[in-house]
């Protein structure tokens, strides 16, 4: 399919392989099982039209994973409950560390882990912080980044917030200039639909440059994200057999649909519907349209932090494909364990 000529974009994505505070043995076992479902195909109709970045080269990676464990032991929350940890972080700030972008927007800020290795990795870019906000609050808050946050109360560079794709992004205090937001990088962490997405922010706006966090293909997600639309075949739930993984799926509050439908989600699965195939191939076909570059970041630490005790996976394989097999870890210093993760990821991947 010929790519377009105009307002083409780099997809930068992530396989998502979460991470998660559990609390007891049992609770470990169940999300490592989900976690084994979650792992979808491989993003072959994507990477047959689109090219991966000079910067996604294994040997650039590898290279990489040293400086980042260095920022890692300085990171301003230790373990980011129910926010991106280990794997997801090392892919978000290499893709800000390698691509060097004028401005930087997260949608989804949580508390603030995010912002802060953003800034590590670009330390002159522009940072826009967009979050409804949360009863936490912020425990990292950027001094020079513009925030869209909260209702009701603004004042400089603290504005209220807007979804990403209702802004007025012509606004002085945003991105006035077209050919900025040319040179402007997503971070999209707000559990929405991929193709929703692109569609509010690239032919309006011109904006080109996204990473998708919450990339799930199969087992519990909450979005319909890239790694849906790369699949050759998409997943389509409803064809599981085994009956101890349907009651996973019970468990984790995940409505089955009939196998001839793909399943549309949006907005942290408020919005769940039944699309044809034929719909979804549309949506296919709009984003092969459009693909300029594509990119899911490898697992490279196949750890699961737990507290009060931890888990960890074994090293996967490179692309993380296949359900990693479990170990129990003793040590309770998570930079030590983050360590123990970059060197046998290293080893492994030497010797593969």
């Amino acid at each position: 399919m010929k790519r377009a000529s105009t307002s083409t974009i780099e997809l930068l994505s992530f396989l998502s392989i979460a991470s998660a505070a559990l609390v007891n043995k049992k609770d470990v076992s169940k999300w490592l099982k989900l976690t084994c479902l979650s792992v979808g195909d491989a993003p072959e109709r994507c990477e047959e039209v689109a090219s991966r970045p000079s910067w996604g080269a294994r040997k650039k990676v590898l290279q990489a994973l040293h400086g980042f464990a260095e920022v890692y032991r300085r990171r301003p929350i230790s373990f980011n409950f129910g926010g991106m940890n280990l794997n997801h972080i090392f892919s978000m700030w290499y893709t800000v560390y390698s691509l060097q972008p004028r401005v930087v927007v997260e949608s989804g800020v949580w508390r603030g882990q995010g912002t802060w290795f953003i800034r590590q990795a670009a330390p002159s870019a522009r940072i826009i912080c967009v979050d409804p906000g949360n009863k936490y609050g912020l425990k990292y808050r950027d001094p020079n980044a513009t925030y869209l946050w909260g209702k009701g109360r603004e004042g400089p560079k603290l504005y209220n917030f807007h979804d990403i794709g209702e802004v007025d992004w012509n606004r002085e205090e945003l991105i006035p200039d077209a050919e900025t937001r040319s040179h402007t990088l997503f971070i999209l962490d707000d559990h929405q639909s991929a193709i929703k997405r692109m569609m509010q922010l690239m032919r309006p706006w011109g904006f080109r440059h996204f990473w998708y966090e919450d990339n799930w293909s199969r087992g519990p997600a909450d979005c319909y994200s890239f790694a849906t639309l790369c699949a050759r075949d998409p997943p389509v739930e409803g064809s599981l057999e085994d009956a101890s993984i349907r009651k996973l799926y019970d468990q984790a509050r995940v409505t089955l649909f009939p196998t001839a439908e793909v399943v549309y989600r949006d907005n942290f699965n408020r919005v769940k519907i039944a699309i044809t195939r034929d719909e979804h191939e549309a949506n296919v076909a709009f984003l092969l349209g459009h693909i300029d570059a594509y990119f899911e970041c490898p697992a490279y630490m196949m750890c699961v932090p737990a507290a009060p005790f931890s888990r960890a996976a074994d090293k996967g394989p490179p692309f993380g494909r296949s359900c990693p097999s479990r170990r129990r870890w003793t040590r309770s210093s998570q930079t030590t364990r983050a360590q123990i993760c970059l060197a046998r990821w290293e080893a492994c991947s030497a010797t593969s």
